[in-house]
């Protein structure tokens, strides 16, 4: 793990420059379209796929919305009824 974090430190890159210890598994690279990431724990380090996927993008989309409703409740009050129709569509 220290070999990872200095490596990192010096490159941005877990993964080089320094050789990593045998039976240590590659850290991934995050991008938003991947499903892998690196689990570190008292027991080992291991690469996984995202746990509960759909669960989070739930999550996510609940988040969202709530955003969506805070800035709804900071319209100006000239704004009237039109702003929100327009957030929200026709009740």
């Amino acid at each position: 793990m220290m070999t990872m974090w200095t490596n990192f430190a010096k490159s941005g890159n877990p993964n080089v420059p320094v050789a990593l210890p045998e039976r240590t598994p590659t850290w991934p690279e995050f991008t938003g379209e991947s499903d892998s990431f690196l689990e570190i724990n008292n027991n080992n380090i291991q690469v996984i796929t995202t746990p509960n996927k759909e669960r989070l993008l739930k999550l996510e989309s609940l988040r969202d919305a709530r955003k969506l409703q805070r800035h709804a409740d900071l319209r100006p009050a000239s704004a009237g009824n039109y702003l929100k129709l327009l957030l929200y569509g026709s009740e």
